[in-house]
């Protein structure tokens, strides 16, 4: 029996992969599109989940941070996470092509990395604004993580949107990216207090 199993998986496989192609009624502009939007929203979703890492450091301590120190932190952490994602994106690229990749291709592949560092601004900004006296180091992280909850709630209803999910669906969505944002909040604080 299981022999028979075996026989018929690959063909279910290949009637479930013509099914989804048969589904994508999109042109290939619009793959390509689709591909573009996909690497950018996967780019400033992974920044600023590292923003939110680098916050729960940041405001985990007993003690007040200082806004200067929090902006260094901020920008070491986008640019080493940058710096890792980029070698990573290279390493993968050299694997998918089964040779040495052109300049060209790395340049392709590296195009939307510096979205994680653009998702390190708005919590940058907030420090600028606390370094220069108007809001409290404690207010500036408090809104710097209010402030990434919401793009990652943002992100999910724009994937929810473009998926063309259900309005549970996408519910669904934003208030998964909400839960993974509060969660690493949460690890944070509990690493640092606890």
């Amino acid at each position: 029996m299981s022999e028979f199993n075996e026989a018929k998986e690959p063909a279910v496989q290949q009637t479930l992969a013509a099914q989804i192609l048969d589904e994508d009624d999109r042109s290939p502009a619009q793959r390509e599109e689709d591909e573009v939007l996909a690497a950018e929203m996967q780019e400033f979703v992974y920044g600023t989940i590292t923003v939110l890492v680098a916050l729960g450091a940041i405001g985990g301590s007993r003690i007040e941070p200082v806004p200067t120190q929090a902006i260094a932190v901020l920008i070491g952490v986008s640019f080493a996470t940058l710096l890792a994602h980029s070698f990573s994106a290279v390493m993968a690229l050299h694997v998918r092509l089964r040779r040495p990749a052109q300049l060209g291709e790395i340049r392709k592949e590296l195009s939307h990395s510096w979205r994680i560092v653009l998702a390190a601004i708005p919590a940058m900004a907030m420090f600028v604004v606390s370094a220069a006296g108007l809001i409290s180091p404690t207010a500036a992280t408090r809104i710097s993580v209010g402030l990434a909850v919401l793009a990652l709630m943002w992100m999910g209803l724009i994937a929810a949107k473009r998926s063309q999910s259900t309005f549970l669906g996408g519910v669904m969505f934003v208030g998964a990216a909400t839960l993974i944002g509060l969660c690493i909040v949460a690890i944070e604080i509990y690493v640092h207090h606890g």
